[in-house]
């Protein structure tokens, strides 16, 4: 339990916290607790919220020199300001606020670059907060902590998962515990009044927006339209779907739809299905999306897909650097 917890559990505030990192369900999680722990309700006269560009410093300097209206405390949050990424002269403000206003700032990350710095520890504001406040930072949550999270969040719901499905599930999304409690909650919902999520239940909800993505991607390199290609795998990256799981996923998809080809009508609808373990739903479109190749040109994509496999197992290519060259080469 960090600082900032403690003290919203004892409701013993300290006068200056700072939030940052990439976790933003964490941030606002304690951001909230903080604003509930103090009786403080959005409108309320002794609560200010600044984000961003809108941060107006005097008119901060004067909420937080007025005493709180009928309370001990007011708080004031500043989101996002970049106040720790520049040098100013808020550092001397804030040093000569009063006892009754409390301040929290959140730094969160806003661009795709991770390793972009949005707090520097070298600054007067930082080097002021970490001695007389509390700093706490919210990075990303490890793969242990993912499955007590996700564990967690389904005793809510008086569902449960089992490891083993709960590892798969965390592979094929966005890790982000904003991302894991949306597709955990579209799964709660998908199985009703039913106890046990299984792995059939997370390839038919989890596994659709991958799907998707693959057939549309599939259809467009069928056309050739290179750039709508590039553009909907960058998606799927934007979203943090592992390379791993895109690359596993197209190679899927190109073996069936070489089975499919290969076999044309000559296997009845429900022999297919088992035999290559997709979704039934998803038999029409694999037929409908083999007429648009020939059996030559798919089995060339899933050997390039395979070779492709095997250069990231081995070392010989990066993830990301293979799966782009492969992306180019089944333009061809």
């Amino acid at each position: 339990m960090n600082q900032l917890q403690k003290d919203i559990k004892s409701k013993e505030f300290k006068n200056f916290y700072l939030l940052y990192g990439d976790e933003d369900y964490t941030i606002i999680n304690l951001r909230n607790k903080l604003r509930e722990a103090m009786g403080l309700h959005e409108p309320d006269l002794n609560y200010a919220y600044f984000y961003g560009n809108d941060f107006d410093q005097k008119r901060c300097d004067d909420l937080a020199r007025t005493a709180p209206f009928f309370a001990e405390q007011r708080l004031i949050v500043l989101e996002n300001t970049e106040l720790f990424k520049k040098a100013s002269d808020f550092a001397d403000s804030v040093m000569t606020f009063p006892e009754s206003t409390i301040c929290l700032f959140i730094e969160k990350r806003q661009d795709a670059d991770e390793k972009k710095q949005i707090v520097d520890k070298r600054g007067r504001l930082y080097k002021f907060i970490a001695k007389n406040g509390t700093v706490v930072e919210c990075s990303k949550t490890g793969s242990s902590d993912l499955l007590t999270f996700v564990g967690l969040q389904l005793k809510k719901e008086n569902k449960v998962m089992s490891k083993s499905t709960a590892t798969y599930f965390l592979s094929l999304i966005n890790t982000s515990l904003f991302n894991v409690k949306n597709e955990l909650d579209k799964l709660v919902s998908y199985v009703g009044d039913r106890e046990e999520i299984t792995k059939a239940d997370v390839d038919e909800i989890t596994c659709k927006l991958i799907n998707d993505q693959m057939f549309k991607m599939i259809d467009e390199i069928a056309l050739g339209h290179k750039d709508k290609v590039m553009k909907m795998y960058m998606e799927l990256v934007e979203l943090r779907i592992n390379v791993n799981i895109i690359l596993a996923n197209l190679r899927n998809h190109f073996k069936h739809l070489v089975e499919i080809k290969s076999v044309g009508r000559s296997v009845s609808r429900e022999d297919f299905i088992k035999k290559a373990g997709i979704m039934p739903f998803l038999y029409g479109r694999y037929l409908d999306q083999a007429r648009n190749f020939e059996y030559d040109d798919l089995k060339h994509k899933l050997e390039l897909c395979v070779e492709t496999e095997f250069n990231f197992k081995t070392g010989q290519v990066s993830d990301v650097i293979g799966l782009e060259l492969l992306i180019i080469e089944l333009m061809k």
